[in-house]
């Protein structure tokens, strides 16, 4: 799962980093950055399924600490970016995983400063 993540959703992550963050906001391509999102959205789908249970594997993994910081820069993206991130993004089993990775000490610890 941990190459999985790497592999699949990684690819689109880094399309809308260059799209959105590298690319400032007077030249941004909506084609090319809806592209992006429409892979990103393609992969959280697949990843949609695979959660068993709390976490990715069912116990907190390496898989959880290997997709979320990709998901959250999708997300962080989402407040730069308005209409972005909306409800479609990722389903309810993504969305509550993403919530529960997002409430771990650990995260909140590691979070960088300049996203607080």
């Amino acid at each position: 799962m941990v190459r999985e993540a790497d592999q699949y959703f990684a690819a689109p992550m880094e399309r809308l980093v260059e799209a959105v963050l590298f690319t400032p906001p007077e030249r941004w391509s909506e084609e090319r950055i809806a592209a992006a999102r429409a892979d990103a959205h393609r992969e959280l789908a697949i990843w949609e399924t695979a959660v068993a249970g709390e976490y990715l594997a069912g116990a907190l993994s390496a898989a959880d600490f290997t997709l979320y910081p990709y998901v959250a820069l999708v997300l962080r993206m989402g407040k730069r970016k308005p209409g972005l991130v909306t409800g479609d993004l990722s389903g309810p089993a993504i969305s509550a995983w993403t919530r529960r990775m997002e409430a771990l000490p650990v995260t909140r610890k590691t979070w960088p400063p300049h996203w607080k």
